[in-house]
């Protein structure tokens, strides 16, 4: 795991509530991120929105599926909400913009 690949040039930093004891890196209590691409999107979409949520954690962090379920459900909460920042919203009327122009 490469916990601070993205340290050097975060677009976010999480400072964990409650850092997790991780092996050989020691204890971890801060989470770098990078901002998410259009690949990540695309390859992490699924039906099981909590292991799309899990997968893009991962692959926006560095950190691997078993140090994300080590995590407090607080820092995950809060690493969701920074996640989300990240990607486009949907409009309110519930459509994705890709409704064909209305002609005048």
């Amino acid at each position: 795991m490469d916990i601070n690949k993205y340290a050097d040039n975060p677009a976010a930093v999480l400072e964990l509530k409650h850092p997790v004891a991780w092996g050989s890196d020691g204890e971890i209590s801060r989470l770098y991120f990078r901002r998410a691409t259009f690949k990540d999107i695309r390859e992490t979409n699924g039906k099981d929105e909590l292991k799309t949520a899990v997968n893009l954690l991962c692959r926006m962090t560095g950190a691997t599926p078993p140090f994300v379920d080590a995590l407090d459900a607080a820092d995950f909460m809060e690493a969701m909400r920074i996640i989300k920042g990240f990607l486009p919203e949907s409009r309110e009327d519930g459509g994705n913009g890709s409704e064909p122009l209305q002609e005048d």
